[in-house]
Protein backbone atom coordinates (compact mmCIF):
# COMPACT_ATOMS: atom_id res chain seq x y z
CA UNK A 1 0.00 0.00 0.00
CA UNK A 2 2.99 2.38 0.67
CA UNK A 3 3.27 2.83 -3.24
CA UNK A 4 0.00 4.63 -3.51
CA UNK A 5 -0.35 7.86 -2.98
CA UNK A 6 -3.03 8.00 0.69
CA UNK A 7 -4.75 10.29 2.73
CA UNK A 8 -4.99 9.63 6.47
CA UNK A 9 -7.95 9.60 8.58
CA UNK A 10 -8.25 9.91 12.08
CA UNK A 11 -10.78 8.96 14.46
CA UNK A 12 -12.81 10.69 17.08
CA UNK A 13 -14.20 8.32 20.25
CA UNK A 14 -17.66 8.00 20.95
CA UNK A 15 -18.47 8.42 23.76
CA UNK A 16 -20.81 5.34 25.26
CA UNK A 17 -22.64 5.19 28.54
CA UNK A 18 -21.95 1.36 28.75
CA UNK A 19 -18.57 -0.59 27.96
CA UNK A 20 -17.63 -3.03 24.90
CA UNK A 21 -16.55 -6.52 25.25
CA UNK A 22 -14.75 -7.25 22.41
CA UNK A 23 -17.04 -6.54 19.25
CA UNK A 24 -15.90 -8.38 16.30
CA UNK A 25 -17.94 -6.29 13.63
CA UNK A 26 -20.12 -3.09 13.06
CA UNK A 27 -22.57 -2.05 10.58
CA UNK A 28 -25.02 1.23 9.95
CA UNK A 29 -28.52 1.65 8.74
CA UNK A 30 -29.94 5.21 8.53
CA UNK A 31 -28.25 6.60 12.30
CA UNK A 32 -27.81 3.49 13.78
CA UNK A 33 -25.05 1.90 14.20
CA UNK A 34 -24.72 -2.38 14.95
CA UNK A 35 -22.19 -3.91 16.68
CA UNK A 36 -21.63 -7.20 17.01
CA UNK A 37 -20.70 -7.82 20.72
CA UNK A 38 -21.33 -10.93 22.61
CA UNK A 39 -21.99 -9.42 26.06
CA UNK A 40 -24.35 -9.72 29.06
CA UNK A 41 -25.72 -13.04 27.08
CA UNK A 42 -27.04 -10.31 24.38
CA UNK A 43 -25.42 -11.03 20.79
CA UNK A 44 -25.75 -7.05 19.24
CA UNK A 45 -24.96 -3.39 20.89
CA UNK A 46 -27.37 -0.60 18.82
CA UNK A 47 -26.48 2.54 19.20
CA UNK A 48 -28.59 5.24 17.73
CA UNK A 49 -27.08 8.17 16.35
CA UNK A 50 -29.32 10.87 16.56
CA UNK A 51 -29.99 10.70 20.39
CA UNK A 52 -27.34 8.28 21.80
CA UNK A 53 -30.43 5.78 22.67
CA UNK A 54 -28.97 2.27 22.80
CA UNK A 55 -30.32 -0.89 23.37
CA UNK A 56 -28.49 -4.92 23.64
CA UNK A 57 -30.77 -7.46 21.68
CA UNK A 58 -30.76 -11.22 20.69
CA UNK A 59 -30.34 -13.41 23.40
CA UNK A 60 -27.25 -15.92 23.10
CA UNK A 61 -28.54 -19.71 23.35
CA UNK A 62 -30.48 -22.39 21.49
CA UNK A 63 -34.21 -21.37 22.68
CA UNK A 64 -37.07 -19.42 21.22
CA UNK A 65 -35.82 -16.25 19.13
CA UNK A 66 -32.55 -16.78 20.45
CA UNK A 67 -29.01 -16.97 18.29
CA UNK A 68 -25.89 -19.35 18.79
CA UNK A 69 -22.46 -17.75 18.42
CA UNK A 70 -20.29 -17.10 16.29
CA UNK A 71 -22.49 -14.65 13.85
CA UNK A 72 -21.54 -12.60 10.89
CA UNK A 73 -24.16 -9.72 10.03
CA UNK A 74 -24.69 -7.65 7.23
CA UNK A 75 -27.04 -4.46 6.59
CA UNK A 76 -29.16 -3.33 3.24
CA UNK A 77 -30.06 0.29 3.45
CA UNK A 78 -32.87 -0.11 0.82
CA UNK A 79 -34.23 -2.52 3.06
CA UNK A 80 -33.41 -0.88 6.39
CA UNK A 81 -32.96 -4.77 7.92
CA UNK A 82 -30.06 -6.78 8.90
CA UNK A 83 -28.91 -10.27 8.58
CA UNK A 84 -27.76 -12.31 11.23
CA UNK A 85 -25.73 -15.71 9.93
CA UNK A 86 -25.81 -18.32 13.13
CA UNK A 87 -22.29 -19.36 11.22
CA UNK A 88 -22.22 -22.82 12.92
CA UNK A 89 -25.85 -24.19 11.35
CA UNK A 90 -26.42 -21.31 8.63
CA UNK A 91 -29.80 -20.18 9.80
CA UNK A 92 -29.94 -16.80 8.75
CA UNK A 93 -32.53 -14.05 9.84
CA UNK A 94 -33.30 -10.86 8.56
CA UNK A 95 -34.83 -8.51 11.22
CA UNK A 96 -36.02 -4.81 10.78
CA UNK A 97 -33.22 -2.57 12.35
CA UNK A 98 -36.06 0.19 13.84
CA UNK A 99 -38.11 -3.36 14.69
CA UNK A 100 -34.88 -4.91 16.57
CA UNK A 101 -34.21 -1.71 18.50
CA UNK A 102 -37.16 -1.92 19.99
CA UNK A 103 -36.65 -5.34 21.19
CA UNK A 104 -38.82 -7.38 18.31
CA UNK A 105 -36.89 -9.98 18.60
CA UNK A 106 -39.66 -12.58 17.12
CA UNK A 107 -40.41 -10.51 13.96
CA UNK A 108 -38.14 -12.20 11.21
CA UNK A 109 -37.80 -13.85 7.81
CA UNK A 110 -35.68 -16.95 8.47
CA UNK A 111 -33.84 -18.97 5.62
CA UNK A 112 -31.41 -21.92 5.85
CA UNK A 113 -28.09 -21.11 4.09
CA UNK A 114 -26.34 -24.61 4.50
CA UNK A 115 -22.31 -24.24 4.64
CA UNK A 116 -22.45 -20.62 5.03
CA UNK A 117 -19.74 -18.94 7.12
CA UNK A 118 -19.91 -15.21 5.48
CA UNK A 119 -23.12 -13.16 4.64
CA UNK A 120 -24.10 -10.34 1.82
CA UNK A 121 -27.67 -9.03 1.41
CA UNK A 122 -28.08 -9.01 -2.12
CA UNK A 123 -31.15 -7.60 -3.73
CA UNK A 124 -33.29 -10.83 -3.95
CA UNK A 125 -31.89 -12.82 -1.57
CA UNK A 126 -27.81 -13.76 -0.41
CA UNK A 127 -24.80 -13.95 -1.65
CA UNK A 128 -22.47 -16.33 1.02
CA UNK A 129 -18.96 -17.39 1.26
CA UNK A 130 -18.55 -20.69 3.00
CA UNK A 131 -17.87 -24.74 2.21
CA UNK A 132 -20.28 -25.50 -0.50
CA UNK A 133 -19.84 -28.67 -2.64
CA UNK A 134 -19.32 -26.53 -5.45
CA UNK A 135 -16.68 -24.11 -4.53
CA UNK A 136 -16.50 -21.28 -1.99
CA UNK A 137 -18.91 -18.55 -3.02
CA UNK A 138 -22.78 -19.19 -3.94
CA UNK A 139 -25.92 -17.58 -3.95
CA UNK A 140 -29.63 -18.36 -2.23
CA UNK A 141 -32.86 -16.40 -2.63
CA UNK A 142 -34.91 -15.14 0.20
CA UNK A 143 -36.34 -18.01 1.31
CA UNK A 144 -32.93 -20.22 1.19
CA UNK A 145 -33.02 -21.84 -2.03
CA UNK A 146 -29.71 -21.80 -3.52
CA UNK A 147 -29.57 -20.34 -7.15
CA UNK A 148 -25.63 -20.49 -8.06
CA UNK A 149 -22.34 -21.73 -6.71
CA UNK A 150 -18.99 -20.46 -8.34
CA UNK A 151 -15.78 -21.76 -7.79
CA UNK A 152 -13.90 -19.40 -7.60
CA UNK A 153 -10.44 -20.95 -7.60
CA UNK A 154 -10.83 -23.70 -9.47
CA UNK A 155 -7.55 -23.91 -10.96
CA UNK A 156 -6.28 -25.07 -7.72
CA UNK A 157 -6.27 -28.78 -7.33
CA UNK A 158 -7.62 -29.13 -3.67
CA UNK A 159 -10.49 -31.83 -2.75
CA UNK A 160 -10.80 -30.72 0.83
CA UNK A 161 -13.44 -28.16 0.73
CA UNK A 162 -12.48 -26.83 4.47
CA UNK A 163 -9.01 -26.40 3.36
CA UNK A 164 -9.74 -24.88 0.13
CA UNK A 165 -11.89 -22.26 2.40
CA UNK A 166 -9.39 -21.90 4.72
CA UNK A 167 -7.17 -20.60 2.30
CA UNK A 168 -9.35 -18.41 0.42
CA UNK A 169 -11.64 -17.20 2.76
CA UNK A 170 -12.60 -13.57 2.65
CA UNK A 171 -15.22 -11.55 2.93
CA UNK A 172 -18.11 -9.94 0.68
CA UNK A 173 -19.59 -6.73 0.54
CA UNK A 174 -22.73 -5.53 -2.41
CA UNK A 175 -23.65 -2.85 -3.67
CA UNK A 176 -27.39 -2.04 -4.15
CA UNK A 177 -27.11 1.09 -6.64
CA UNK A 178 -25.01 -0.53 -8.99
CA UNK A 179 -25.38 -4.35 -8.16
CA UNK A 180 -22.23 -5.05 -7.75
CA UNK A 181 -20.67 -7.74 -5.53
CA UNK A 182 -17.43 -7.34 -3.90
CA UNK A 183 -15.46 -10.21 -2.89
CA UNK A 184 -12.11 -9.23 -0.79
CA UNK A 185 -10.13 -12.19 0.03
CA UNK A 186 -8.75 -12.24 3.70
CA UNK A 187 -4.75 -13.80 2.18
CA UNK A 188 -5.13 -14.36 -1.62
CA UNK A 189 -4.47 -10.84 -3.77
CA UNK A 190 -7.21 -10.93 -6.05
CA UNK A 191 -10.15 -8.72 -5.35
CA UNK A 192 -12.98 -9.77 -7.50
CA UNK A 193 -15.80 -7.61 -8.85
CA UNK A 194 -19.43 -9.25 -9.80
CA UNK A 195 -22.49 -8.48 -11.26
CA UNK A 196 -25.56 -10.61 -12.16
CA UNK A 197 -26.81 -11.15 -15.84
CA UNK A 198 -30.16 -10.86 -16.82
CA UNK A 199 -30.33 -14.65 -16.80
CA UNK A 200 -29.75 -14.66 -12.99
CA UNK A 201 -25.80 -15.94 -13.39
CA UNK A 202 -23.09 -13.98 -11.97
CA UNK A 203 -20.00 -13.15 -13.88
CA UNK A 204 -16.70 -11.43 -12.94
CA UNK A 205 -16.31 -7.39 -13.90
CA UNK A 206 -13.20 -6.45 -12.83
CA UNK A 207 -10.83 -7.24 -10.53
CA UNK A 208 -7.72 -5.72 -8.71
CA UNK A 209 -4.62 -7.15 -7.59
CA UNK A 210 -2.88 -7.06 -3.93
CA UNK A 211 0.87 -7.40 -4.45
CA UNK A 212 2.43 -9.84 -6.29
CA UNK A 213 0.27 -12.89 -6.33
CA UNK A 214 2.85 -14.97 -4.13
CA UNK A 215 0.49 -16.72 -1.78
CA UNK A 216 -1.32 -17.78 -4.89
CA UNK A 217 1.96 -19.11 -6.35
CA UNK A 218 3.03 -21.04 -3.20
CA UNK A 219 -0.58 -22.65 -3.04
CA UNK A 220 -0.01 -24.18 -6.16
CA UNK A 221 3.42 -25.33 -5.68
CA UNK A 222 1.90 -26.91 -2.53
CA UNK A 223 0.07 -29.83 -1.91
CA UNK A 224 0.10 -29.32 2.14
CA UNK A 225 -2.44 -26.57 1.89
CA UNK A 226 -1.99 -24.89 4.98
CA UNK A 227 -1.36 -21.24 6.24
CA UNK A 228 2.04 -19.88 7.23
CA UNK A 229 3.55 -17.69 9.64
CA UNK A 230 4.62 -15.39 6.55
CA UNK A 231 1.54 -15.47 4.81
CA UNK A 232 -0.11 -11.56 4.65
CA UNK A 233 -3.52 -11.02 5.94
CA UNK A 234 -5.00 -8.65 3.07
CA UNK A 235 -8.93 -8.03 3.82
CA UNK A 236 -9.73 -7.74 7.27
CA UNK A 237 -13.47 -6.51 7.21
CA UNK A 238 -15.42 -5.07 3.60
CA UNK A 239 -18.76 -2.65 3.77
CA UNK A 240 -20.23 -0.85 0.91
CA UNK A 241 -22.17 2.78 0.87
CA UNK A 242 -24.21 4.49 -2.38
CA UNK A 243 -21.48 5.12 -4.46
CA UNK A 244 -18.24 3.13 -3.30
CA UNK A 245 -16.80 -0.22 -1.74
CA UNK A 246 -14.43 0.19 1.09
CA UNK A 247 -11.84 -2.55 1.85
CA UNK A 248 -9.80 -2.79 4.85
CA UNK A 249 -6.50 -3.74 4.27
CA UNK A 250 -4.00 -5.15 7.34
CA UNK A 251 -1.12 -5.95 5.95
CA UNK A 252 0.82 -7.93 8.75
CA UNK A 253 1.67 -11.19 8.75
CA UNK A 254 0.42 -14.18 10.17
CA UNK A 255 3.08 -14.70 12.68
CA UNK A 256 2.94 -11.14 13.75
CA UNK A 257 6.72 -10.80 13.23
CA UNK A 258 6.93 -7.26 12.49
CA UNK A 259 4.52 -4.52 13.26
CA UNK A 260 2.93 -2.27 11.31
CA UNK A 261 2.62 1.44 11.40
CA UNK A 262 -0.96 1.92 9.67
CA UNK A 263 -3.73 -0.43 8.43
CA UNK A 264 -5.51 1.19 5.41
CA UNK A 265 -8.70 1.40 3.89
CA UNK A 266 -9.07 1.14 -0.23
CA UNK A 267 -12.20 2.54 -1.84
CA UNK A 268 -13.42 1.59 -4.97
CA UNK A 269 -16.32 2.52 -7.23
CA UNK A 270 -19.37 0.93 -7.38
CA UNK A 271 -18.27 -0.51 -10.52
CA UNK A 272 -15.27 -1.85 -9.01
CA UNK A 273 -12.40 0.42 -9.81
CA UNK A 274 -9.56 1.65 -7.75
CA UNK A 275 -10.27 5.43 -6.44
CA UNK A 276 -8.40 6.35 -3.17
CA UNK A 277 -6.87 4.53 -0.30
CA UNK A 278 -6.88 6.18 3.69
CA UNK A 279 -4.65 5.36 6.35
CA UNK A 280 -5.56 4.61 9.21
CA UNK A 281 -5.07 3.70 13.00
CA UNK A 282 -3.03 -0.13 12.91
CA UNK A 283 -5.54 -0.88 15.67
CA UNK A 284 -8.25 -0.60 13.43
CA UNK A 285 -10.44 -3.78 13.06
CA UNK A 286 -13.72 -3.06 11.51
CA UNK A 287 -15.27 -1.25 9.55
CA UNK A 288 -18.56 0.84 7.55
CA UNK A 289 -19.44 4.10 5.95
CA UNK A 290 -22.90 6.36 5.95
CA UNK A 291 -24.48 5.44 2.74
CA UNK A 292 -23.92 8.68 1.84
CA UNK A 293 -20.36 8.29 1.97
CA UNK A 294 -20.11 11.55 5.06
CA UNK A 295 -18.58 9.19 7.65
CA UNK A 296 -16.61 6.12 7.97
CA UNK A 297 -17.20 4.29 11.70
CA UNK A 298 -14.28 1.81 13.41
CA UNK A 299 -13.85 -0.82 15.90
CA UNK A 300 -10.60 0.56 17.52
CA UNK A 301 -8.64 0.55 20.57
CA UNK A 302 -9.47 3.49 22.39
CA UNK A 303 -6.71 5.97 24.30
CA UNK A 304 -7.90 3.30 27.06
CA UNK A 305 -6.46 0.52 25.51
CA UNK A 306 -10.22 -1.03 25.98
CA UNK A 307 -12.71 -1.11 22.75
CA UNK A 308 -14.11 1.96 21.24
CA UNK A 309 -16.44 3.16 18.42
CA UNK A 310 -14.59 6.02 16.38
CA UNK A 311 -15.90 8.55 13.62
CA UNK A 312 -14.07 9.92 11.06
CA UNK A 313 -15.64 12.49 8.69
CA UNK A 314 -14.94 11.96 5.32
CA UNK A 315 -14.59 14.41 2.27
CA UNK A 316 -17.33 13.90 -1.09
CA UNK A 317 -14.98 13.79 -4.11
Amino acid sequence: MEDLATSELFFQEISLETILGRPFQIEIVDSILIIGDNIEGKALFLYNLSDSSWVRVLNIGQGPGEVLAPLAIDVSDRDHTISVLQRQSGICRRYRVDRLFNDSIFDFQEASLEGADRVAQIHDGYACLGMFEQGILSFFDAKGKESECIDLYSRFDIKDISAKYRLFQGRLAFNERTRYLMFAPSYASEIGFYAEQDDGSWVKKDSFCLGTGGFEDRISESSGFELFKDDIRNCMDACSSENYFYMLYDGSDLGHTHKIEFRYVIRFTANGILDCVYKVNPTVRNICVSYDDSAMYVLMIGKDGEYAIGKSELSIR
